[in-house]
């Protein structure tokens, strides 16, 4: 039998620890909402997965996010001045918090992850 793991939240870490334990470990997350609550709520920001998370994504067989233009570049700009602009050394992506929270939780619930839908304080870590 495997051995059992919890993991408290659904952020971008906690998705990728669930796909990279869900071999090993029998897992439960534990996150305030469900996928469809998240998909349908208010725009939380978007999140630039630069290169080493998108090996991630690849390695541990993630949803695809590609539907958006690649990133080539950083640039930081006040107003009108132009601060920093860096070339990357592999492509980036834009994605929605949203969509990518969302799939991401229903495909491990099909890959047999266990999803529990509660808010965790202190009292209950235990």
């Amino acid at each position: 039998m495997k051995k059992q793991i919890c993991i408290v939240g659904s952020g971008t870490s906690g998705l990728q620890l669930a796909y990279a334990l869900r071999e090993d470990f029998q897992v439960t997350v534990i996150h305030s909402q469900s996928p469809e609550k998240i998909r349908s709520g208010r725009v939380m920001s978007t999140q630039v997965h630069f290169g080493p998370t998108r090996s991630r994504e690849s390695r541990f067989h993630m949803p695809k996010c590609d539907d958006t233009e690649p990133l080539k570049c950083v640039r930081v700009t006040i107003g009108n001045q132009k601060l920093f602009t860096g070339m990357l050394q592999e492509d980036a992506l834009s994605v929605d918090q949203r969509l990518y929270y969302a799939t991401s939780m229903e495909d491990l619930a099909l890959k047999g992850v266990t999803f529990q839908e509660q808010k965790v304080d202190n009292e209950h870590v235990e």
